[in-house]
């Protein structure tokens, strides 16, 4: 019920932002872009400056592209964040499946962390190395039940800033960005390799 509070989704700025309560520890960041929200940079420099630990999550199934519908390359990504410099910027740990345009591609770098399913890492098939069920156990793990709604809220602020649109940038409702994507609501929808 939240969410709509950022439309219109807007492409090239971000003059909305949302941060959502999640159980008594964590804190949801979502913004106002068409794509889904980047939240990297912002968990990045809150985990700094706050300073605490933070979460960046990516599900997005890979769908090709049809008609005028973009196509998403798909990604499952788990990337932790803590206070302090470490060998690349704060990040404590990354863990990702990507879809790079023409292969599935794994990753995982920084400091293992005990609630790691090492073992799916060395899956013959990349896709199968970090899957959204393994992302769910592993935000579960650290408190937070990402794809659950009653987990959010019901306490959020809404940052606004007098940012423009960007020129030539698209600004669209939630709905029209999900028609636009290719998402249907309520749909499961499976990254297929």
């Amino acid at each position: 019920t939240l969410l709509p509070r950022l439309e219109p989704l807007t492409g090239g700025s971000r003059p909305r932002e949302l941060l959502v309560e999640v159980g008594p520890r964590w804190t949801a960041y979502f913004d106002c872009s068409l794509r889904g929200t980047d939240a990297v940079s912002a968990i990045g420099h809150l985990s700094r400056t706050v300073p605490c630990q933070g979460v960046a999550i990516r599900c997005v199934p890979r769908v090709p592209a049809s008609g005028s519908r973009p196509p998403r390359f798909g990604s499952v990504q788990f990337e932790l964040f803590g206070p302090l410099q470490t060998a690349f910027l704060n990040y404590v740990r990354t863990v990702s499946v990507t879809f790079s345009g023409s292969k599935w591609e794994f990753c995982a770098t920084g400091t293992e962390q005990a609630f790691e399913e090492r073992d799916a890492y060395r899956s013959k098939r990349v896709r199968d190395r970090f899957t959204s069920e393994m992302l769910e156990r592993y935000c579960r793990a650290i408190g937070i039940d990402p794809f659950v709604a009653e987990s959010y809220g019901p306490n959020a602020v809404l940052l606004e800033s007098a940012v423009p649109p960007a020129l030539g940038g698209s600004v669209m409702t939630i709905a029209e960005t999900q028609r636009w994507i290719g998402i249907e609501p309520g749909a499961a929808d499976e990254l297929p390799g």
